[in-house]
């Protein structure tokens, strides 16, 4: 913590993705109360777009500074699968990488730079304590059934996404 700074009331980090292709995402952040409302500005371009993961970085008593160095980091530390925008040629916040790369990089960061109230993010292996985490971060795994047929969805754009979450919520697959 930056001495001085003052803590944001609401911060948060947010990794989503394109449900047409799982090898890339999006690495955001946002002082939204809501990060939700952040992916919901995205889907005039995108109609594809939706949120992976977020982490709810003002619990864990963060200021502007430190929230803009952690998303600059990560964009450095990611930069060779950076998406660069057609045309200018600038950075985008868009990553040529599975959001399940994303989610490590970022938990990993996260339990190594911030307090959790005195809780070890790490158990005794040198593992991250999930438990630990996820007093911060929140996946978001809409119902696979829900989401084709809310969305009209069709499968065979979004196959990866879609099996993924049949998947996570042991649903069976037809072969």
């Amino acid at each position: 913590m930056y001495e001085n700074e003052l803590l944001l009331e609401y911060a948060w980090i947010y990794i989503a993705i394109d449900v047409t292709n799982l090898n890339r995402c999006k690495i955001g952040i946002t002082t939204r109360e809501n990060p939700m409302n952040r992916i919901r500005d995205g889907r005039t371009s995108n109609p594809f777009y939706i949120l992976f993961n977020c982490y709810e970085l003002s619990k864990l008593k963060i200021s502007n500074k430190e929230l803009r160095n952690f998303e600059r980091y990560i964009h450095r530390k990611l930069g060779f699968s950076r998406i660069h925008r057609i045309g200018t040629g600038n950075p985008s916040e868009w990553f040529r990488l599975s959001p399940f790369d994303a989610e490590e990089e970022i938990d990993y960061y996260v339990c190594n730079n911030f307090d959790f109230n005195g809780r070890h993010s790490f158990d005794e292996d040198g593992n991250i304590d999930r438990e630990v985490l996820r007093e911060v971060k929140y996946e978001h795994r809409p119902d696979p059934l829900g989401l084709s047929i809310n969305s009209n969805l069709i499968y065979a754009e979004c196959s990866g996404y879609i099996d993924y979450l049949m998947n996570y919520y042991n649903y069976p697959i037809d072969q």
